[in-house]
């Protein structure tokens, strides 16, 4: 658990790293950095350590694997192995042998990009690496010999660290050579020793790349369209600044030809406004000089005769004058009577002069009613109080 949890931190910090490391090509700065996928075979020898003479523990070894490519430093890999691994009982004098299957996956890192920089034409690159997998042991053939001897088929843990050559022979081929150093669970040889199993495998391969590696770099592209605007940009200010002096000339006129404008405008606005406020004056003075009191008799509600005179020339104002309504407003003596009586008398009351209006030719629709009962004292005296208020407006 520890030694994933060492991979994978050590994982994000090389992404992070090569995110960040500059991905254009030294040798042309048009040229940038592109992802790619490749696949690899790889042949070779292993050696597994132990008691025993070289050549009875050396082994053929084969790895078919696939992997990433993700910026200038960093890639991953996928390895599947096959191998026939040798081990030796000194006590006896006898080798014995098991079959190896391994999945593998490796992060690398590409040492000659992160000391020299990433340029597409390097042919030689040099990528150490790190990474583990599964190990699935079948036949193992020391059963006969050693009491710890797993059979006929058996998993084991394991992680390996090791230097990966790769030169390019075209850009989409490479040829490789590669050393790994692998260490197995001890279980693996049958023989328990407290200490990890360990192999050396030495291997020889070629690679295949998908995609060509590099592209167009998008801030080459944005630099070389940057000195194109610049220079339809110079042209665009030379012509902007005819145009403007030509605009210049043009608005000097236009703003005579305004102030000229404003000038008469200015002039008729103020004759409007004066127009406006000396008839508001009129029509106020009119307003307050045809607006009139009705007043009642104690506890009455019909119009007297004197009363009637008023009622007749706001009639007549009225209907000389279409553009103008009336207001009206009942109220009754807060010293006579009670507030549930002199209410609906104060609403008859402003009915007697509505319908007065009404049968003296002014259309309904410009006579406003409203009526008070003793709740509001417009004036000073009981019999100022028993009033309808007739307002012009």
């Amino acid at each position: 658990m520890k030694l994933k949890t060492i991979i994978l931190c050590a994982v994000a910090a090389l992404m992070t790293t090569g995110n960040a490391f500059a991905q254009i090509s030294k040798s042309d700065p048009s040229i940038e950095f592109a992802p790619r996928f490749y696949v690899q075979f790889q042949d070779g020898v292993a050696y597994t350590f132990g008691e025993g003479p070289f050549a009875k523990l050396i082994s053929p070894v084969f790895y078919l694997g696939g992997g990433y490519e993700f910026n200038p430093l960093l890639s991953a890999r996928l390895n599947l192995g096959y191998g026939q691994t040798r081990s030796f009982i000194s006590d006896i004098d006898k080798a014995y042998a098991s079959n190896l299957f391994q999945a593998q996956g490796d992060v690398m890192l590409n040492l000659t990009n992160l000391l020299l920089g990433y340029d597409h034409k390097r042919a030689l690159n040099l990528y150490p690496f790190i990474g583990g997998g599964v190990n699935m042991g079948v036949e193992n053939y020391c059963q006969h010999y050693l009491p710890n001897a797993w059979e006929p088929i058996a998993f084991f843990p394991g992680f390996r660290t090791g230097l990966h050559i790769d030169l390019s022979i075209t850009n989409h081929v490479s040829a490789t050579l590669e050393g790994n150093y692998n260490w197995i669970n001890d279980k693996y040889n049958s023989k328990i020793e407290n200490k990890l199993d360990r192999q050396l495998n030495v291997l020889a391969g070629l690679k295949f790349k998908m995609g060509q590696g590099f592209r167009t770099s998008a801030a080459y592209l944005a630099a070389q369209a940057a000195a194109a605007e610049a220079a339809l940009a110079a042209e665009r200010a030379a012509a902007e600044r005819a145009a403007a002096a030509k605009a210049a000339a043009e608005k000097a006129e236009q703003d005579r030809l305004a102030a000229e404008r404003a000038a008469a405008e200015k002039a008729a606005a103020d004759k409007a406004a004066a127009d406006a406020a000396a008839a508001a004056a009129l029509r106020a003075q009119m307003c307050l000089e045809n607006s009139c009191d009705i007043f009642f008799p104690l506890d009455k509600h019909y119009i007297t005769k004197a009363e009637s005179v008023k009622v007749k020339a706001l009639a007549e104002f009225l209907l000389a004058h279409p553009d103008f309504s009336v207001a009206l407003c009942g109220y009754a003596d807060v010293n006579t009577g009670t507030h549930k009586h002199n209410l609906p008398l104060s609403e008859r009351r402003v009915n007697s002069v509505s319908k007065a209006l009404q049968n003296l030719g002014v259309p309904a629709d410009r006579i406003a009613t409203d009526f008070k009962g003793d709740t509001v004292q417009p004036y000073s005296t009981p019999e100022t109080n028993r009033v309808v208020i007739c307002k012009v407006r």
